[in-house]
């Protein structure tokens, strides 16, 4: 069944958009203290290291999902199609810890819509019937290449997902319509039912064009625009983190991710659905957030955190950042799986009393954002709008 979009000017959302732009833009009119140019430029060079380092993950996980898939529709068996749906999630794990880095039209921003767009209308891949959809539709598709996905991705609107991780997603795991776990697609669609030859030849496709906008993400943050972005003049570079940071954590975290799957206790709002793995996709988000506020990021980059950066000009500021970061990751971390019947039941009911207590965790940490980009004089642009 088709999901309902998400719409960022429907009521709800501007209403809380605005709340937080507000309070930002009010909290950088009260600054006075000066940033040291040396601990500025330690960690920005930290930010750039992070980037580097996390996309060079998520290509190499992405490409070792590619090659997992490869294997899987050369020689379809359950044994294969359970090792490609764990690259898939492999994958997802490296990727969720760099959404830090949108909203601010750096290089994932380019090709985003191609890499990690979500709700997905599973119709528009294929149907229930197998007679429409993408997949099917043999006359008006008839290469399946990266290219051909390329060109229709959202063609029919913000559902008609056809590219990126959900769209593999869907092609593994097929519709969710357990209680107690993700999607149950058979092998067998990829071997001796209708279309398993088109529906390989699809997942193989997506599956490229993943590992090819990754590789130029990777590329960019290597080169090119981790150069251009540490030429910027310091406080701009800063406001364009910071700004990553708040509109990751109150934006679409806050916002996107929590809120509207809340209030609408619909499946259909659910990040990933078809794998059951949005519990895990929210709490790496928020490592992520903490990636960039201590300064470290697994055992390959260890330099200077926005904490450590905000301690030299208001030292309870930074103990205020690091705890409620920290309590942002917990409290994603205790949101029960699987999510779609975390949101489910009355107020009171456990998943949706744990969504509750991460959402206000979300609203404490994006206020602490605000601080900081007061204390350190930032100009930043409307925090939460998407970058084109």
């Amino acid at each position: 069944m088709p999901r309902e979009p998400l719409s960022h000017s429907s009521p709800r959302w501007s209403c809380l958009t605005a709340a937080l732009a507000v309070a930002w833009f009010t909290s950088c009119s009260r600054a006075s203290a000066k940033l040291s140019p040396e601990r500025t430029a330690a960690f920005l060079v930290t930010y750039t290291e992070i980037a580097s380092a996390g996309y060079a993950a998520a290509l190499s996980d992405a490409r070792a999902l590619a090659v997992s898939i490869d294997r899987f529709v050369r020689e379809p068996s359950a044994e294969h199609l359970s090792a490609a749906r764990a690259g898939w999630l492999a994958a997802r794990r490296s990727y969720a810890q760099t959404e830090v880095y949108r909203f601010y039209g750096g290089p994932i921003d380019a090709v985003e819509l191609l890499v990690n767009t979500w709700p997905v209308d599973e119709n528009y891949l294929e149907s229930e019937d197998g007679r429409t959809g993408i997949i099917a539709d043999e006359q008006l598709y008839p290469e399946l290449s990266p290219r051909t996905l390329a060109a229709v991705n959202l063609r029919e609107g913000e559902t008609s997902v056809s590219t990126g991780y959900h769209a593999i997603e869907f092609l593994l795991w097929g519709r969710d319509r357990s209680a107690t776990g993700p999607g149950d697609r058979s092998f067998h669609d990829y071997d001796t039912a209708p279309l398993a030859c088109r529906r390989a030849e699809y997942l193989r496709a997506a599956a490229a064009l993943l590992v090819e906008n990754l590789a130029a993400v990777d590329a960019a943050w290597r080169g090119q625009y981790r150069a251009a972005f540490l030429a910027r003049p310091a406080e701009q570079a800063l406001a364009l983190a910071v700004k990553g940071l708040g509109s990751l954590s109150g934006g679409e975290l806050l916002g996107e991710r929590l809120t509207v799957a809340y209030e609408t206790r619909s499946q259909e709002n659910e990040h990933s659905c078809f794998s059951d793995n949005t519990h895990e996709d929210l709490r790496l988000n928020a490592v992520g957030i903490q990636n960039v506020c201590l300064g470290h990021y697994a055992d390959l980059v260890h330099g200077v955190g926005l904490s450590q950066l905000v301690r030299d000009l208001n030292p309870s500021l930074a103990d205020e950042l690091e705890r409620d970061v920290a309590a942002g990751v917990s409290a994603l971390s205790a949101i029960p799986a699987p999510f779609d019947q975390a949101i489910l039941g009355d107020d009171s009911a456990a998943g949706r009393v744990a969504i509750q207590r991460a959402m206000q965790a979300l609203r404490t940490e994006a206020d602490a954002f605000t601080k900081v980009a007061g204390t350190l004089k930032l100009s930043i642009q409307p925090v939460f709008e998407r970058a084109p």
